[in-house]
């Protein structure tokens, strides 16, 4: 292989099929690919035989090893132009396939979503371990342990001193098997930040695959979470999640305060009161009049008879209506979000969806909507509307909104 015809790495990243595929695909070619006895075991339904996954190097594998050597964006960047590490993650693909009787199939975990779980940690002598994500332990253990019962998680304990228990039956014992978490306050590293904001769920984690790793070994064996990692993430997975945990505290905190009653900040009337009390600061704050050059306090008294009638009139019907436009736009805005008459209540989070199509039809300006969207939080908060059904009766308004726009 000279030069010209050698696979590089800028061939994998300008995805050059011609050249790092010179004869086509291996995987087109039927004739190569041959079936060993040893691979073929009986059906389910008897006499057929069905075929495993060849355990081995093949061309077809090293074929998609450089394909998704070419990925970005589906999984980590890590994986970009480096076959090796696509190999690798097509053999554990092999690993974790079993033959499902009721299917009559092999089952096996795909290699892009394998690949899309991992993460490269960094020791502190510079060797990097591949570290999977809790998700994906999960994932193996729902399918590779003979689960008798599935695992539950009770917690004991608050604060620093707070606990997880995993408890859990396997097919081949009916007595159960339990495994209890150091206090929380021993357990490091913490790297995620869901420690913080949902430490109940990372201890249900810790608990999960420390369980697994006393009771059903032979599944986890070579699988760390990046926790159990010594070292720093330096790759992360494909994509960064945001953590929705404190929307969660949100939407949680927002029905209790309905539950208590309305709060200062929900209380009707409260945005005009606001306003009112805020004209009369408003109108100290007006730039007195600059005196010219020469008049002092003895000449006040003359200024004052000097001026005029009708300069005093025009300076108080210009001082006047300071407050009112504030007061006008917030009735005409309070005007324009009432819905029509016809319109019923909303008693459930379904039925204030539909509320929000039909009166969004009735307002003819953003701001309008704004107010009208607004008005209605404490009936939202009164009925139970979660962030979820929130979200989707924003899609609809900011629809509304931009068709206003055009």
């Amino acid at each position: 292989m000279n030069d010209e015809t050698k696979v590089t790495k800028s061939d994998l990243a300008e995805q050059n099929f011609n050249k790092v595929y010179p004869e086509g695909f291996a995987s087109d070619r039927p004739d190569e690919q041959v079936l060993v006895r040893r691979d073929l075991v009986p059906a389910a339904t008897g006499g057929q035989l069905i075929a495993r996954p060849d355990i081995g190097i093949n061309a077809a594998e090293l074929d998609v090893a450089k394909t998704m050597a070419m990925i970005t964006g589906f999984i980590p960047e890590f994986y970009f132009k480096d076959v090796a590490r696509c190999w690798a993650v097509l053999q554990l693909s092999k690993r974790w396939t079993r033959f499902d009787k009721q299917t009559n199939s092999w089952i096996h975990i795909d290699p892009l979503y394998i690949a899309s779980q991992t993460y490269l940690v960094e020791s502190n002598d510079g060797r990097r371990t591949v570290g999977y994500s809790s998700q994906f332990i999960g994932t193996v253990l729902d399918d590779f342990v003979p689960w008798a019962e599935k695992m539950r998680f009770t917690y004991s304990g608050e604060g620093q001193e707070r606990t997880c228990t995993a408890t859990a039956k396997l097919r081949s014992d009916p007595t159960p098997f339990e495994y209890t978490t150091p206090p929380l306050k021993t357990i490091t590293p913490k790297r995620s930040p869901l420690w913080q904001s949902d430490p109940d769920r990372q201890l249900a984690y810790y608990a999960r695959r420390a369980w697994a790793r006393l009771f059903a070994a032979g599944v986890l064996g070579g699988v760390y979470d990046p926790d159990e990692l010594e070292g720093s993430i330096t790759v992360g997975g494909a994509h960064r999640v945001r953590d929705l945990s404190d929307v969660e505290g949100l939407s949680q905190r927002l029905k209790a305060a309905a539950a208590n009653g309305p709060s200062e900040g929900l209380r009707e009337g409260i945005v005009e009161q606001g306003l009112e009390r805020e004209r009369p600061a408003t109108e100290q704050k007006r730039p007195q009049k600059r005196l010219k050059r020469g008049e002092g306090t003895q000449t006040a008294p003359k200024r004052q008879k000097a001026v005029s009638a009708a300069p005093r009139a025009r300076a108080a019907q210009d001082a006047k209506p300071k407050g009112k436009p504030r007061r006008e736009v917030a009735k005409r805005r309070e005007e324009r979000a009432r819905p029509p008459a016809d319109l019923p209540t909303p008693k459930t989070p379904k039925e204030y969806f539909a509320h929000v199509t039909r009166w969004l039809t009735t307002l003819e300006t953003e701001e309008a909507i704004e107010a009208k969207w607004r008005s209605e939080m404490k009936l939202r908060n009164h009925i139970g509307v979660v962030e979820e059904e929130r979200n989707e009766c924003r899609i609809e308004i900011e629809r509304r909104i931009q068709e206003l726009r055009e």
